[in-house]
């Protein structure tokens, strides 16, 4: 005759489960403070905005911002035998503005160029705009060589529109 086996009731299995129940609300806690994500809205198929829809603070430490148009077409920028024209005029065209404001040699700290154009254009436009930024950047480092920048579509029109925020 076999030896017969004698289960022992031991601790091993009560705390098999022990862990088992640790461990499910440790996963029940994390998922209770995991960040949630906004329900994501569907994009409009409306026309784009041409500006930002909301109206930022001023940067800390400069003032209120200094807006301007400049009457040149964002194209000509683009345009092999017009850019460098285009790009003096503007140039002359801001330095003027910023004399005339008392702004020269005044070291900018951010800058938003809008370039105008049609809907269709709008790719177009911020590559005018950020064409002018690099010129400002290179052209004039004094005044806007360590700005940062952005480059936005100005809407309808055919023209450049700039925000300049000064150091206080």
């Amino acid at each position: 005759m076999m030896p017969r086996r004698v289960r022992r009731r031991g601790s091993a299995v009560p705390a098999g489960w022990l862990a088992a129940d640790v461990v499910l609300v440790l996963v029940l806690v994390a998922l209770a403070n995991w960040p949630v994500r906004p329900a994501s809205t569907p994009a409009s198929a409306a026309t784009p905005s041409a500006v930002p829809s909301s109206v930022a603070p001023v940067p800390p430490g400069m003032g209120p911002p200094v807006e301007f148009r400049v009457d040149v077409t964002p194209a000509s920028l683009r345009s092999r035998s017009q850019a460098a024209s285009a790009r003096g005029d503007v140039l002359t065209k801001v330095r003027a503005e910023l004399a005339g404001r008392g702004l020269t040699g005044k070291q900018a700290g951010f800058v938003e160029v809008f370039a105008s154009g049609s809907k269709d254009e709008i790719d177009a436009c911020v590559q005018s705009a950020e064409i002018v930024l690099e010129a400002l950047r290179s052209e004039e480092p004094a005044t806007f060589g360590r700005a940062a920048g952005d480059a936005y579509w100005g809407g309808r029109g055919d023209d450049l529109s700039f925000k300049i925020f000064f150091y206080n």
